[in-house]
């Protein structure tokens, strides 16, 4: 055979090979890393046999070798450290700056995981992005950028997981984030936050173009000891889990609880943090589960005071008196959660005969004006959206007052759809 003939023979049998490997995963290469059948080993084999025909190559090494650089590369796997890596050779996550945590791919690889922090970059599927001296906390001042930029032509979002996040709390008058704050450069706006915000999440939209984003968390003053572990994913665009346009916080399941960001419980992080920041527009969305047509929202039940669940716009927590809800544009003009169509029975009139509304704020979580309790708030409305919005003063706005205001903590459950079709339920 001619070498022409045998370079294009080995090109195509490349391309075999590496549908073979990733076709079933729609090119995203995620393929398991535990024990191959039979047939699967066979198969291998057999191609080996094939490549060393075509090629001409005979020893057994580098074919094997290069049938594992294409089965490993950007396999995801679970590192022994905890948490998630990539499947690569060994000498290969050296060379990208990984660190080996297990095996993966029954032993042919490393899970390798990578660890960044301030000035760094990454085009990896996973990276931790973490405070200097690391695993301790950093108790100083630093402008901690990292830069993230897309695996592939694939990738449509990034999702930020705050495993920990602790910085400085906003100042107390305007609760804005003065002294530590996270901002993204990059994609769809994102508000800046501070404070305590462990077990949160984004998503940031990675554009159409280059997608490069640009994460960056400033300090000043060395009067608090800060600590942030942040897990970087990228989001294939054709992913289950990505999340909705204009969503930036996407959650899944049947029930599960959404807060504002630097929610705190009194009873446990202290009256002086936990306060609700300022500057904040964005939406949680909830993906609506087969079968089911409608939601319900509830406060969060396990605060010792029961109100502190819902404290978000012309009221102050330190008011003795009872806090009243308000509802729509004119009652909330500052501060407010919009969730579509809320009632307080899933029919668009509610018990007192008025309609539903879709602005909520005040001292009470419910949608009827003026009550002084809580009540469960449904919305038959979707997609199921809660958008956030929370201006940029707090005491200075003297057409609402509301220093100290805690923000929101709510549980959700969806609702079967009924099996009349009709909308509401009696």
């Amino acid at each position: 055979m001619r070498s022409k003939d045998r370079v294009i023979l080995a090109s195509f049998l490349c391309i075999g090979i590496f549908l073979v490997f990733v076709g079933g995963s729609h090119g995203s290469a995620i393929i398991e890393g535990g024990r191959r059948s039979v047939s699967e080993l066979q198969d291998e084999l057999e191609l080996a046999e094939k490549f060393q025909t075509v090629t001409g190559i005979r020893d057994p090494k580098s074919v094997i070798s290069m049938l594992m650089m294409i089965r490993l590369q950007n396999n995801p796997c679970q590192a022994e450290t905890g948490g998630n890596g990539t499947c690569y050779p060994r000498n290969q996550c050296q060379s990208l700056g990984g660190t080996s945590s297990g095996t993966c791919a029954s032993g042919f690889g490393v899970c390798c995981t990578f660890q960044k922090s301030c000035n760094s970059e990454t085009n990896q599927n996973v990276t931790y992005f973490v405070n200097p001296e690391w695993p301790g906390t950093f108790d100083g001042s630093v402008e901690c950028p990292i830069t993230v930029q897309k695996v592939d032509s694939n990738i449509c979002q990034y999702r930020l997981d705050f495993e920990e996040f602790s910085l400085a709390q906003p100042e107390p008058v305007d609760h804005i984030c003065e002294s530590d704050v996270f901002v993204v450069a990059g994609g769809r706006p994102v508000p800046p936050i501070c404070g305590e915000n462990g077990g949160q999440h984004m998503y940031i939209d990675a554009g159409p173009s280059s997608g490069n984003i640009k994460i960056n968390i400033v300090t000043s003053g060395d009067s608090f000891a800060r600590r942030w572990r942040i897990k970087i994913s990228q989001v294939q665009c054709n992913a289950q889990y990505r999340a909705s346009d204009s969503c930036l916080q996407h959650h899944t399941g049947m029930s599960g609880r959404i807060k504002s960001f630097n929610y705190g419980d009194p009873q446990t992080v202290g009256p002086e943090f936990g306060m609700q920041l300022s500057a904040q527009e964005y939406s949680i969305c909830i993906r609506a589960e087969e079968g089911f047509c409608g939601i319900v929202y509830v406060p969060c039940k396990d605060s010792a005071e029961p109100r502190e669940a819902f404290v978000i716009s012309s009221t102050s927590q330190n008011s003795s008196a009872p806090q009243r809800t308000m509802s729509g544009a004119e009652q909330c003009p500052s501060d407010w959660l919009g969730i579509s169509c809320a009632t307080d029975t899933g029919r668009e009139m509610q018990t007192d005969g008025s309609s539903c509304v879709d602005r909520i704020c005040g001292g009470t979580f419910t949608s009827l004006s003026g009550s002084t309790s809580h009540a469960p708030v449904y919305s038959f409305s979707r997609p199921f959206t809660v958008k956030v919005h929370f201006n940029d003063f707090e005491m200075s706005d003297p057409r609402a007052p509301d220093q100290m205001n805690r923000g929101f903590c709510l549980d959700y459950v969806q609702q079967s759809c009924p099996q009349s079709g009709k909308r509401s339920f009696d």
